[in-house]
């Protein structure tokens, strides 16, 4: 009962953020999409935390371009057992383009004392933070989220074969 309390906890913590991440990114892909450089958008749901189960890793949204490039939010969920966590909560924001190898952009890492952003690839022009505590809650965090969630869907159509 202790794991599953801790999930819930960390899912009311975690769950905000996550879903401010891809709104983000589905505010920021729909000009594109209105524009028809887009060929489809493919959405999954995935829990945040898991108790005492083995972890659960998704495409929770991939943004497919019309050349068959995408941008895709892997999520891999938390675990906890015995009342502790055991696995942090990961999200992943990854560019695919045929013919090149995969290239992980960015990654947010959840912990229990601290959650960081960090650049994956060092092809953006941005610094890794942490901050301790709800993640939503830190004024930096947000802006350096929202400032970086523009710079990988800019990297992502530059870098695809779509022409504009």
């Amino acid at each position: 009962m202790v794991s599953e309390e801790m999930a819930n906890k960390y899912e009311l913590e975690w769950a905000p953020i996550s879903h401010f991440i891809i709104r983000l990114l589905d505010n920021g892909f729909q000009k594109w999409e209105e524009k028809g450089y887009l060929s489809k958008i493919e959405s999954k749901d995935s829990p945040v935390v898991v108790s005492e189960k083995q972890l659960v890793s998704v495409n929770a949204r991939r943004y497919i371009f019309k050349d068959g490039s995408f941008l895709q939010v892997r999520k891999q969920s938390g675990r906890v057992e015995s009342g502790k966590l055991k696995s942090p909560f990961l999200i992943y924001l990854e560019f695919d383009r045929p013919g090149y190898p995969e290239n992980s952009l960015l990654q947010f890492n959840f912990y229990a004392d601290r959650t960081e952003l960090m650049n994956a690839s060092g092809v953006l022009d941005i610094e890794n933070y942490k901050t301790a505590g709800n993640p939503m809650s830190d004024k930096e965090f947000i802006d350096r989220v929202t400032d970086a969630i523009p710079r990988v869907i800019n990297h992502a159509i530059v870098t695809s074969d779509i022409t504009l």
